[in-house]
């Protein structure tokens, strides 16, 4: 968030010029993948899912773009029977840009080591936060969920993840954007 110092009725900031750099930042944080709640039914792969939020962290951005960010919904009992129901290997949808890993059934996989540990051991000072992360690692040891995932590399190292855990006991969807 940019915090500005109003004076009769226009920021100094603004009055600067910088009028460029806010309107980006307020779209840019409008277009952040973070608020997925949008790409729901493309990333569940159902029409018109039911949920609430139940919680929502951003430790993003800094100006090199690094940063975590976490929420929480809680599917409705029909849109986790669907979800549960249906053929999950077709998504999510494929994103431009991104690699995809396809919905599969926990535990994950040691082969994802690097992505697991992007997710969970991201250092968050806020409590909450770190509950449902710790909520996170031992889901995705265990065999109640599904997950799924984009992500990004450079120089074969993965530097951006947007992750998605579907906990089928308690009907929650986790959604960790982290990026490094």
């Amino acid at each position: 968030m940019v915090m500005v110092r109003v004076k009769s009725g226009r920021s100094e900031f603004m009055k600067k010029g910088n009028r460029l750099f806010v309107y980006l930042s307020v779209f840019l944080l409008g277009c952040s993948p973070n608020n997925v709640t949008r790409e729901l039914d493309s990333i569940l792969g159902l029409e018109e899912p039911s949920f609430k939020v139940e919680f929502t962290k951003n430790d993003f951005f800094t100006f090199n773009g690094e940063g975590y960010s976490i929420q929480v919904l809680k599917l409705s009992d029909e849109t986790i029977q669907s979800f549960i129901d249906q053929d999950k290997s077709l998504f999510p949808v494929d994103k431009k840009g991104f690699t995809s890993k396809r919905w599969v059934k926990n535990p994950i996989t040691v082969e994802e080591k690097e992505i697991e540990e992007l997710v969970t051991t991201y250092f968050i000072k806020d409590e909450k936060s770190k509950r449902y992360q710790d909520d996170i690692t031992k889901l995705l040891k265990s065999d109640r969920g599904y997950y799924s995932y984009y992500f990004k590399s450079i120089d074969e190292s993965i530097n951006y993840v947007l992750f998605f855990l579907v906990d089928t006991d308690t009907k929650k969807l986790y959604v960790v954007n982290t990026e490094i």
